[in-house]
């Protein structure tokens, strides 16, 4: 007989569930790219094994009260997490190399931060092209915040300085850039970031 049945059911379909949504928002709004539906299955694929894990992990726990509250509060814990950050839409902390957004760490990764408030990941580049900025700009988004790094190396192209045009973008040194993205949001703009976290 397999222990824990019930709670690990309930872990499995709401991590399958989680991972449904993922899936679907990576898919729309992401750019269409060559990379669009590798991350998309990238991100369901993950979700799957992550469930199956899950199940594995729960129902070979002892079969007590205890172990399963521990086990739904933890997996509530790492849920609550990337919720929690996009609910809060703030910087909290940041030096060369190392971010935290909301409550979420970011150790050396550059990142995007959508119009919802969704923590997204870029590529290492020095280069800051139109397309990822277009990406975030959706209809009402005011401001376009981007951190060119803490010293000031990566670069817009010449095409992604034209939607200065559009919108207003403010290209600033990270540091300078976090600040302004938190003060922004704290005062209720539709502001979206994109910072190079290094360099």
């Amino acid at each position: 007989m397999i222990r824990n049945r019930k709670t690990a059911k309930s872990i499995a379909t709401v991590s399958i569930l989680v991972t449904i949504v993922m899936s679907n928002v990576v898919f729309h709004n992401l750019p269409v790219s060559r990379e669009r539906i590798p991350l998309t299955i990238g991100v369901a694929a993950t979700g799957i094994v992550v469930s199956l894990l899950l199940f594995l992990v729960v129902t070979r726990l002892p079969d007590r009260r205890s172990f399963r509250i521990a086990a739904v509060t933890f997996f509530a814990l790492v849920l609550a997490n990337p919720l929690a950050s996009a609910a809060m839409q703030r910087i909290s902390y940041s030096r060369f190399g190392f971010t935290v957004y909301g409550v979420t760490p970011l150790p050396v990764l550059d990142i995007t931060v959508d119009s919802d408030g969704m923590l997204w990941f870029r590529p290492k580049t020095h280069r800051i092209t139109h397309e990822e900025l277009e990406a975030l700009i959706v209809p009402g988004v005011d401001v376009v915040v981007v951190g060119i790094g803490w010293d000031s190396v990566a670069q817009l192209t010449d095409d992604a300085k034209l939607l200065g045009d559009s919108v207003d973008l403010r290209v600033l040194p990270t540091p300078e850039a976090f600040a302004v993205y938190n003060a922004l949001a704290a005062e209720g703009r539709n502001v979206v970031l994109l910072a190079h976290t290094t360099c």
